[in-house]
Parts: structure tokens; sequence; C-alpha cells
């Protein structure tokens, strides 16, 4: 005896009716039904799986509102509860949202650092110093390199206060064009001016050029040479006229019969030669040359091996920063205490250092360029 189930009474194992039957239409192929069948399936909702700060709170056995102010530094807390806190957001890989925190506070924990000329040697010791210093404030850099340019170096303003950053610290390119973009600037960020000034009425950083040039001399004259003279670079960087000014009241004061010897090019070893050999035409008698900097002396040390090569030993050459370039010319240099100059650029920045304090004191680096004579 056959049984008929009607369609009404036919049940699912779950207990619930079985789904009618998808039946194609005419024209609709198979694939079709694939794809509206898929279509009509329930979409998974979208999570955010990132820990949140109730996730680190529930871990640390703490409430939210603790966790928050460990995070954030705003109130201390005991070091036992810094702990647990830090301990459950390792566990959980814990990131704080820095654009939410930003829109609370109305800071981005990040700075602007604006420098010349990313080519020069001496900027990348720099920049590497700025980032140190800020990493110990948990404050993030963003990098411009402005190539000597005061226009690019105004874009280089406006792009970094677009993004908001907290402070901007900058190397001006020009001792007085760069002047007018700082001071509009520092109405909309606090400005801190590192290593070269273009406006003094803004906070700034810097090391004590004419020192630097002092102690060149010194040691100059200590090893016998009295005809010394000096290639500087573009004026309009205010280190340059610090370090050519000071080398003509040392050098007058020094040797008051002779006047300064001076001469001016620009920051290429090929050009630095050349005007070295020029120097030596118009001052043949000339014992060592003082370079504006590292990059200007390379130049001339290659006119000092010529002469080494002619039979006249004993002519120096020095340098200005203790970059790489002298480290690997032998070259004695001057080495600016780049690590305390950022630090100090920090605490401007933070409030917590004088407004004019006093410029930081360079040191000598002696190498074979400067040897007996």
């Amino acid at each position: 005896m056959s049984t008929t189930v009607s369609r009404s009474s036919r049940t699912s194992l779950m207990g619930m009716p079985p789904p009618d039957p998808v039946l194609p239409s005419v024209g609709q192929s198979i694939s079709d039904i694939r794809d509206s069948s898929m279509a009509a399936m329930p979409k998974p909702v979208a999570r955010d799986q990132r820990p949140t700060i109730q996730d680190v709170a529930a871990l640390a056995g703490l409430s939210p509102s603790t966790v928050s102010r460990v995070l954030s530094g705003a109130r201390p807390v005991g070091p036992d509860i810094a702990e647990r806190v830090r301990q459950a957001a390792d566990a959980l890989s814990f990131r704080p949202n820095t654009v939410a925190r930003s829109l609370r506070t109305q800071q981005t924990s990040t700075v602007g650092l604006v420098i010349p000329d990313i080519i020069n040697p001496f900027f990348p010791l720099l920049v590497q110093a700025v980032e140190r210093a800020t990493r110990e404030h948990d404050l993030s850099v963003l990098l411009v390199d402005c190539g000597n340019e005061p226009e690019r170096e105004t874009s280089a303003l406006d792009l970094l206060l677009d993004r908001r950053v907290d402070a901007i610290f900058i190397s001006p390119c020009h001792s007085t064009a760069s002047a007018p973009a700082l001071r509009s600037a520092s109405r909309r960020a606090r400005i801190v001016q590192i290593d070269r000034v273009a406006d003094d009425q803004l906070p700034f950083a810097i090391v004590d050029q004419g020192h630097g040039i002092q102690l060149l001399l010194e040691h100059l004259t200590a090893t016998g040479r009295q005809h010394i003279a000096f290639i500087g670079s573009d004026p309009s960087a205010s280190t340059s006229s610090l370090r050519a000014d000071a080398f003509e009241r040392f050098s007058v004061a020094q040797n008051p019969r002779q006047s300064p010897r001076v001469m001016t090019g620009d920051f290429s070893g090929a050009s630095s030669a050349s005007i070295t050999r020029s120097l030596l035409e118009q001052w043949p008698d000339t014992e060592a040359i003082v370079c504006a900097n590292d990059v200007i002396a390379a130049g001339a040390l290659l006119v000092a091996r010529e002469r080494r090569l002619e039979g006249l030993p004993g002519f120096a050459v020095t340098g200005f920063d203790n970059t790489m370039v002298a480290e690997t010319g032998d070259l004695t240099s001057v080495q600016q205490p780049l690590s305390e100059l950022a630090n100090r650029a920090v605490d401007l920045f933070l409030g917590v250092a004088a407004t004019e304090p006093p410029p930081l004191l360079p040191t000598l680096v002696v190498r074979g360029s400067t040897g007996p004579r």
C-alpha cells in the first residue's frame, strides 16, 4: 500500500517545512538561479575585531576610566596600576585610537620637522637626534625637505599646519626670507627654530658657532700655523654667516698684522676645490684652511693632497659638523652636541626650558688633516 505525503505535511529534520524548490523561469539559466540565491543570503555583519579600552580594562581588572588615565598620562597613577594596564595592553596587542584621542584632546602627538637640505650630511644627523628626542615623549615626526628654497619652505609649513601638528621644528633655509612664513605659522602652532635662526623673537635651540671656530683656530695656532684662511658658504644661512664672522674676529685677534683671508663658495666639494686653488694663488703662504662645513673641506682636502705630492707637507684643512665625511676623510672637525640640541628643542616645545636658553657648546675632534707640520 503506497503512502502519499502531502506537501503541507512534509517536514525537515529540524521540524520545519523545507523551502520551496526554485524553478527556472523561461530563459533563466542555472547560474542565474545560483547568483540570485547567493544574493538573497544574509550578509555577515562586519565587526571591528581590534581590542578596545574596555577589553584592556576587563583583563586588567580595572575601570575603563583608570585605563584611559594610564594610557593618556593625564593623571598620575600608582606604578602597580600602570604595570597592570601595560601587561593587559601588551597581551591584547592594544593600540590607542590616535584619531579619536586627537579629536578629544585637540592634539595629534605629532611634530613637523623642516630642514633646508637633506643632501647635506649634517641634516640626517640632526633628523636622527630629533626623532630620538621626540620618541621619549611619544611624539611622531613628519619630515619635510625644502631644498634650500624659501618658497618650498613656506609650502612645507602650510602642509604641516594642515596636518594639525602640535609643533614645527625648523632649521630655516634663509636668515631673512624665512622669517615672514615663520611668524605667520607661529599663530597656528608652536614654532621652534633648531640649529639656524631667522626670527629671534621665536623660540630657538642653537649651538655657539663662534666657539667652534675659536677651537679650530686655537688648535691650528698651537700646531705652529699662523697664516690661516677661511672658505665659507652661502651667508644667507645664519650658521654660515656666524662662522665667517667668528673667523674674522678671532683671526684678527690672533694675528693682528694679517687681514682676514676669506672666500665664499657653495656646499659642493668641486666648488671648494676650485676656490682653494684660487685662494692659494692669492695667498700662497697660507698654511691652513678652515672650512665652514665638512663638505667644503672635502674639496679643500683634494688640494691639500696635491700640495703634499708637490713636496709641501704641513698644509692643514679643517671642517665643521663632524659628519661621515670627516670620519672617512681623516678630517679635523667640530662636533655639535646634537642630542642636547634636539632635547632642548623638545623642551622649548613642551614649555620646560627657558625661552632664551644660552647656546650649547661644541667640541673639537682632532684627526690627521691637522697633523704636525
